[in-house]
Parts: C-alpha cells; sequence; structure tokens
C-alpha cells in the first residue's frame, strides 16, 4: 500500500516542481522587463532603501552603495511643499497604491521628474511591510511642457512687440531730442533737473522697446568658438565696481582655463549680466556671488549663486513671465530675453531658490572640445 502511495507522491511532485519552476521563471522574466523598462526601487515600511536597479543608479548618479541605507530624501529637489509627501506616505501607509510627478535631484545636482508608482506590500494583518516603487522618467516631456509654455508666452509678448514697439520709437525720439534741446540753454538747476528725469525715463522706456523687439523679432545669432571663461571674466570685470558699492563679493571659480563653447559674445555677456546684477540687486545689505563652471562630457555648466533673499515657489514659477518682476523698477523682460537667448544657444537654464537663502542660475551649453 506504502509502495502505491509512493508511486502516486512522485507523479505530484514533479508537477508541483514543474509549476515551481514555471513560477520561478515567470517572476524572473517580469524583473527583467521591469529593469530594462523602469526605475525600480524597494524600501522597508520606514521608507529605508533596500534594493534598487542600475536605472535607478543611472538616473540618479548615485552608486548603490551610497542609496542602500538611506531614504528617497536623498534626492529631494526642494520642488514639491511638506503637504505633498504628507499625503503620498498617508496614502500607501494605508495600503493603497499611490500615483503621481515627482521631480527629483540627482547626485551631481541636475534635475529629473519621473513618474511614479508606489505599491505596498501587506503583511497578514493588512499592513505595508515593504514598498515598491516603479518609476519612469519624463524628464524630457515636462522641459518640452516647460518650453511649450514659455513659446506661448513669448508669441504672445512678440505679436504685441511687432504691433506697438515701432509706433512707440518714434515719439521717443522726438521726446529726446526735445529734451536734450531745452538742456542747452536752461540755466535752472531745478530744470536741468527735470530735463534730466526726462532723459532717464525716456532711455527706460526704450530699453524695454528694444527687449520687446528682441521677443518679437529674435536676432540670428552669429555663433563663434569663444572661451567661456574670458567672456566671464570681462563681464565681472565690468560689474566689480558695482558689486563693491553695495557690499557684495563675487567669488569666480572655474575647473578650467579655457573652456571653448560656440557663442554670440555679445549676447551672452547680457545674459551673464542679467543674471549677476539680479544677484547684486538681491543682496541690499551685501553678500556673496559665486560663479562656477564645469565641463561634464559634452556640456558646460555655469552656475551663479547669490546669498540674497531668495524667491517663494510661487515667485519661482512666475519667473521669466512678461511684467513679472520681485525688482521696484523691473519689468521682468530682462529675464525672458536672457532665456530666449540660451534657448538660441542651444542651451537651457534652471534655477534653484530659496527665500532667504539665495538664488543660482544654472546655464548648460553645448561644449566645442578644444
Amino acid at each position: 500500500m506504502n509502495e502505491i502511495a509512493n508511486r502516486t507522491d512522485i507523479p505530484n511532485q514533479k508537477t508541483a516542481e514543474s509549476r515551481l519552476k514555471e513560477t520561478l521563471k515567470e517572476l524572473s522574466d517580469i524583473k527583467f522587463a521591469l529593469d530594462q523598462s523602469s526605475i525600480v526601487a524597494f524600501t522597508n515600511e520606514k521608507g529605508v532603501i533596500t534594493s534598487v536597479n542600475d536605472k535607478f543608479c543611472e538616473i540618479s548618479k548615485y552608486s548603490r552603495e551610497e542609496v542602500v541605507g538611506q531614504d528617497h530624501r536623498i534626492l529631494n529637489s526642494g520642488y514639491h511643499p511638506k503637504s505633498f509627501f504628507k499625503e503620498m506616505w498617508r496614502t500607501i501607509g494605508q495600503g493603497q497604491v499611490w500615483k503621481g510627478e515627482i521631480k527629483n535631484k540627482a547626485k551631481d545636482e541636475t534635475y529629473y521628474w519621473v513618474d511614479t508608482t508606489i505599491v505596498p506590500f501587506l503583511n497578514d494583518n493588512g499592513k505595508p511591510y515593504q514598498y515598491l516603487a516603479i518609476r519612469n522618467d519624463i524628464t524630457e516631456r515636462k522641459n518640452t511642457e516647460a518650453l511649450l509654455r514659455v513659446q506661448d508666452k513669448l508669441a504672445a509678448v512678440g505679436k504685441m512687440a511687432a504691433g506697438i514697439a515701432h509706433e512707440i520709437r518714434n515719439p521717443l525720439t522726438s521726446m529726446k531730442g526735445y529734451a536734450e534741446f531745452l538742456q542747452l540753454d536752461e540755466e535752472s538747476e531745478e530744470r536741468r533737473e527735470y530735463l534730466d528725469i526726462i532723459l532717464d525715463e525716456v532711455d527706460r522706456v526704450n530699453s524695454i522697446v528694444e527687449d520687446f523687439l528682441v521677443l518679437a523679432k529674435p536676432k540670428i545669432v552669429q555663433l563663434k568658438e569663444r572661451n567661456i571663461v574670458s567672456v566671464i571674466q570681462n563681464v565681472v570685470s565690468l560689474l566689480e565696481f558695482e558689486a563693491r558699492k553695495k557690499s557684495v563679493c563675487i567669488h569666480f571659480h572655474r575647473d578650467q582655463e579655457i573652456i571653448q563653447v560656440e557663442c554670440d559674445e555679445d549676447r551672452l555677456k547680457q545674459v551673464f549680466l542679467n543674471f549677476i546684477k539680479n544677484g547684486i540687486e538681491a543682496m541690499p545689505n551685501g553678500g556673496d556671488i559665486f560663479i562656477k563652471t564645469l565641463v561634464d562630457s559634452n556640456q558646460v555648466q555655469i552656475s551663479i549663486q547669490d546669498t540674497g533673499v531668495g524667491l517663494s515657489k510661487d515667485q519661482l514659477a512666475k519667473i521669466g513671465e512678461p511684467f513679472f518682476t520681485t525688482k521696484k523698477n523691473g519689468n521682468g523682460l530682462g529675464l525672458m530675453v536672457s532665456f530666449k537667448i540660451i534657448e538660441n544657444h542651444h542651451g537651457k537654464v534652471d534655477i534653484e531658490s530659496e527665500l532667504n537663502k539665495g538664488t543660482t542660475f544654472r546655464i548648460v551649453l553645448p561644449n566645442k572640445a578644444v
């Protein structure tokens, strides 16, 4: 009887082994598919990272050894409010799947966006004991969306500019000419002061019109190979006197003395002047501006960081919009024009800011190897 039972058990055991192999093969295939297509990370119930795949390391620029044992705050870009993560933890803590888009910061301080799904694994008591985060890189899509928003705004401003800029310029020229003519024979000091104010305001309006024209009909960029270090040094020398007057110290650090880029030198100087002057004006009680260059593969990164008043998240979101400014006498077009210039150089600008801690402009340009 026992022999018959044993004979019966053997086929059952082989069937079970076969099913187990099939299940393991299926799990292996699923893991392979996930690793090929997605950024994967496992954490314990407290959010401590226990395992990541190669794509996680590739996009975050961290090694496994650097992230395992840490939590995801190591990737925090500062973009999302605390309430965002609080709601996420409330959802997954209740055993529910959470989905959303997150902006992270890599080890090299570049930013990237991921479409994220977090799946809780529940124990017998229905409590999460582990989380699986599956992410997909959507940085290109988010950058495209942001670019389209900016282009829409530029198109609106450009359309308006094309219609009114030339009409404004004609009376401005007459106003300036007659004011200068009146100055020639004016002997009253008070009246001369009034005429100086009129001329200053005419120049200010004319400057706004010039910015309008750049947006309406962007100048064709004439790219020539230049040493970006020399370009920045030239701008720093122009602004050093103004900076010292306001107790601001400008520090310029570079990893190389010669960094070749193809650029329109005058237009890039305009960008650096805008960003550095913004930094100076953001520090009414003095401070420091740190300018750094870094060559990374086929890119040149230039960061301009101040220790000034900084921007709120709402203000940061509006930077680059026409007529949005935090300056008393600003119009917001300077930054808008600067972004357009960098775009015409096939580059990009990222801004990081925090209230009372300062602002950093990061410019990325294609590198022209020596």
